[in-house]
């Protein structure tokens, strides 16, 4: 699997990675170099960022997708590989067309199998999952484990990230690398998340350092004499809603809820009534 951002090279850098060159071909051609097409002979290419690949590469790699064959910079020889090409963009590459920056042969040469990746706010059950990922990654990266609060999970999860996932890393990043704590409060979400987090019905509790969402009923409400539970009953009932609670902020994802409440999934189920919904 070979990789290229067609956005971070300029055109002659381009060529040169996806083509190679032979010796001579330019000034600093010192020796020949394989491409990455031919390197990943009998692989895969990802071309990310294609739409803003000059107008002169997409035709030379129109002609390669056509005829499987190719030229290094410098030589007058074919090379055959057969590879597959996957291609990337947040680009309206219709719109480019239309522009005349992107060649319209080349968007229909790609477009084979096309897919399209909703933004984060589209599927806002992948949150949870990307944020324990990127975590996963700070765990990683700084050898300091990190963890993060039910509640700003689901502050989170409310944001429309206008940035996508990169706005949501990094966002993750620079929270893990201010806190002090080791376990992320709600508090600590950007100034511009943070609105995203008020009204969601919940305070925040602290037992044993760790921070935990805590239904408002069962923190604000004071029973009367008719209305007092047996203790277990009433454990019982916070926990149920306490667990529905963290299910919701996963969206409906039982299985990932049970393993962010580190219990099995049967027991979760057991715990909420063996509910299916």
């Amino acid at each position: 699997f070979m990789e290229i951002n067609c956005a971070s090279l300029p055109e002659n850098l381009i060529e040169s990675e996806l083509f190679g060159y032979e010796k001579g071909a330019f000034t600093d051609a010192k020796q020949q170099k394989k491409g990455l097409l031919e390197i990943a002979g009998h692989g895969t290419v990802f071309l990310d960022e294609i739409g803003e690949m000059p107008l002169s590469i997409q035709a030379k790699l129109l002609s390669f997708l056509e005829k499987k064959q190719f030229k290094r910079l410098g030589s007058g020889k074919d090379i055959e590989v057969d590879v597959r090409i996957i291609a990337a963009t947040n680009e309206d590459l219709e719109r480019k067309i239309s522009r005349g920056e992107f060649r319209d042969d080349l968007y229909f040469r790609l477009s084979v199998i096309p897919l399209r990746v909703p933004a984060l706010r589209e599927r806002c059950e992948d949150v949870p999952l990307l944020v324990s990922h990127f975590l996963t990654q700070f765990e990683r990266d700084n050898k300091s484990r990190i963890t993060i609060s039910a509640d700003t999970v689901k502050a989170l999860c409310s944001f429309d990230w206008p940035g996508n996932i990169r706005q949501l890393e990094n966002t993750i990043k620079r929270m893990a690398t201010l806190n002090e704590t080791g376990n992320i409060e709600i508090s600590e979400l950007p100034v511009e998340i943070g609105p995203a987090a008020q009204g969601n019905g919940y305070n925040m509790s602290r037992t044993n350092g760790t921070t935990a969402p805590m239904p408002q009923s069962a923190s604000r409400q004071t029973p009367d004499i008719e209305t007092i539970l047996p203790l277990k009953q009433y454990l019982k009932t916070i926990e149920e809603k306490y667990i529905k609670d963290i299910i919701g902020i996963y969206r409906g994802d039982k299985d990932a809820a049970a393993k962010r409440l580190d219990i099995s999934l049967a027991t979760l189920y057991r715990k909420i009534g063996n509910e299916e919904n």
